[in-house]
C-alpha cells in the first residue's frame, strides 16, 4: 500500500500520510458526494493493476477553479504514469468542469512533482514560506498554476 511507503508518502500533508487506505477513500468519496472533487485512479492502459490516484479537489464553482494532487507507488515511478494522469485530469477539469485554473501546490524539493506540473504546462508563481507540515519540521511550499488554454498535450 502506498500510504504505507514512507519514500512515497514523503512530500504528501500529514493528514494523507496518517490514514489508512480505507480512511483515505472514505475521505475522498465524501469529498466528492459533496461536490468538492473528482477522483481518479493510475492504472496502465491493459492493467488490472492501480499504480497511483490523482484528483482534483476543493473545487470551487463560482470562481472555477480546482487544486489537483497526485501521488505514484514508487515502483511505478519514471514511466510517465503521473505527467499523463496529469494531463488527462487537467483536461477533464477544463472540459468536463468548466474550471478556468488549475493550482498545485509542491514542498520544496519534490523535484520530481515539479518536472511533471511543468512538463504539462503548469507555471511556477511563487514560493510559500513554511506553509507545509512535514515530518522533520516546517518546509516551503510553490505553487504552480495553469490556466485553460496552457494545457500542454504530448
Amino acid at each position: 500500500m502506498v500510504l504505507r511507503d514512507r519514500r512515497a508518502t514523503r512530500w504528501l500533508p500529514p493528514r494523507v500520510r496518517g490514514e489508512t487506505g480505507a480512511r483515505f477513500v472514505a475521505r475522498v468519496l465524501a469529498e466528492t458526494r459533496r461536490g468538492d472533487g473528482a477522483p481518479f485512479v493510475i492504472r496502465p492502459l491493459g492493467a488490472t493493476e492501480v499504480v497511483g490516484q490523482i484528483r482534483l479537489f476543493h473545487c470551487s464553482p463560482l470562481e472555477r477553479n480546482a487544486d489537483v494532487g497526485y501521488w505514484i507507488r514508487r515502483s511505478s515511478w519514471g514511466n510517465g504514469f503521473a505527467t499523463e494522469a496529469l494531463s488527462l485530469a487537467c483536461r477533464y477539469g477544463f472540459r468536463s468542469m468548466a474550471l478556468a485554473r488549475i493550482q498545485a501546490k509542491v514542498v520544496v524539493g519534490n523535484d520530481a512533482s515539479r518536472r511533471v506540473l511543468e512538463k504539462v504546462g503548469f507555471q511556477l508563481e511563487g514560493t510559500e514560506r513554511r506553509s507545509a507540515v512535514l515530518a522533520r519540521g516546517r518546509g516551503d511550499v510553490w505553487s504552480f498554476g495553469l490556466l485553460r488554454g496552457e494545457l500542454r498535450t504530448s
